[in-house]
């Protein structure tokens, strides 16, 4: 396999483990190096559909409505759910992550002032 292909083993090791659940089944290297080529596989292809369909509608960017409309054109329809069930975790994450930035820019407090509140806080 050439470098740039390789998807991150661990993770794949992790999925095939989930999948097994419970069951006392070893999966070789062989096994393991073929889940790692297919999955890269799925995923590129899924890319270039998504692709095609992000040109198709005159983007430049692929956004996730374009993998889940390749999802729906290649019939992997069932991956849908919890896909977007992901994504909107991720945006929920993401949600917080910018509200907290912004509290903290938007704070009145200099770097002394929220010091002095942070060891106030401590000694209680």
């Amino acid at each position: 396999m050439e470098e740039e292909k390789i998807l991150p083993k661990a993770t794949i090791v992790s999925i095939i483990k989930e999948c097994l659940g419970d069951k006392k089944i070893k999966f070789g290297k062989k096994p393991t190096d073929h889940m790692i080529e297919f999955a890269h596989e799925f995923v590129h292809h899924i890319s270039r559909c998504s692709n095609d369909i992000c040109q198709s509608d005159g983007k430049k960017n692929i956004t996730p409505q374009h993998v889940f409309k390749a999802l729906d054109s290649q019939h992997f329809q069932e991956y849908k759910p919890e896909l977007e069930r992901y994504l909107d975790e991720y945006n929920n994450e993401a949600n917080i992550t910018k509200q907290k930035q912004k509290e903290k820019k938007e704070s009145q407090l200099n770097k002394s002032q929220l010091l002095e509140h942070q060891q106030a806080l401590f000694r209680n």
